[in-house]
């Protein structure tokens, strides 16, 4: 009788582990589909109209807003333009746009993407130089400042921004579907190669000597050169005068 009591109550044991395993796996793969929910999720894009203050508070300057789409030629060879504009997009520009002034104007709001965490990249419709006005441009914001190039130019040459450390020159840019490395190789030392994510690529070159300020050390130059994804040099085209 012993022995049957104990058989008993190893067959009830057993019978609770297995409905506490039941009862456990439903919620498990509730848990993993979400998992998975949130990694496949795609950014949703925005669809509310987009008025964010352009140029900054302390400069009398004003920066208009223009609600064209960005120059076709543009959206034909990045890929970033051709997607749909994201709360990220606007979370990270936001910031970037008071250096939105000076020369820039008309700005493109809707065609304003994030490059990376910390640039973006803003197309307007016109661009005042002193004693010349220039039509459509991309410029990235960023590093306290902004770079531009005209939208004509965007395919061969990209958009380049070069800014200076004490201890690193760093590169960044914008360059045309296909291209997906960048190398740079300095006058006097090895190459250095960065990847490139939605068009845009950070490089940054060690400087081989510091500088001060009463002495500063110009940008490391060099030839910067864009790859695509079998390791072959596809631009920039050289600049002709």
């Amino acid at each position: 009788m012993a022995d049957f009591l104990d058989r008993y109550g190893d067959q009830l044991r057993l019978a609770r582990a297995r409905e506490r395993r039941r009862s456990r796996a439903p919620r498990r793969a509730a848990i993993a589909s979400l998992l998975i929910l949130a990694v496949a999720a795609p950014a949703v894009a925005v669809v509310q109209p987009w008025n964010p203050e352009l140029g900054h508070p302390m400069l009398d300057d004003h920066t208009a807003i223009d609600r064209s789409p960005v120059d076709r030629s543009a959206a034909e060879v990045l890929a970033i333009l051709r997607r749909p504009q994201t709360v990220r997009d606007r979370e990270i520009a936001t910031p970037l746009l008071r250096y939105a002034v000076g020369p820039i104007d008309n700005v493109q709001v809707d065609s304003i993407r994030a490059l990376g965490k910390h640039h973006a990249l803003v197309p307007h419709t016109s661009h005042d130089n002193p004693g010349k006005r220039s039509g459509a441009m991309l410029c990235i914001l960023g590093d306290g400042g902004a770079s531009c190039s005209p939208v004509s130019g965007v395919a061969g040459h990209g958009v380049i921004d070069v800014s200076d450390g004490p201890k690193v020159t760093k590169y960044v840019g914008v360059v045309p579907d296909g291209v997906t490395r960048v190398r740079f190789t300095p006058d006097s030392g090895k190459p250095v190669r960065s990847s490139v994510r939605d068009n845009f690529f950070v490089l940054r070159v060690r400087r081989k000597r510091r500088g001060t300020i009463n002495e500063p050390v110009p940008p490391t130059t060099g030839r910067l050169e864009w790859l695509d994804a079998e390791g072959k040099v596809v631009g920039p085209a050289e600049r002709r005068n």
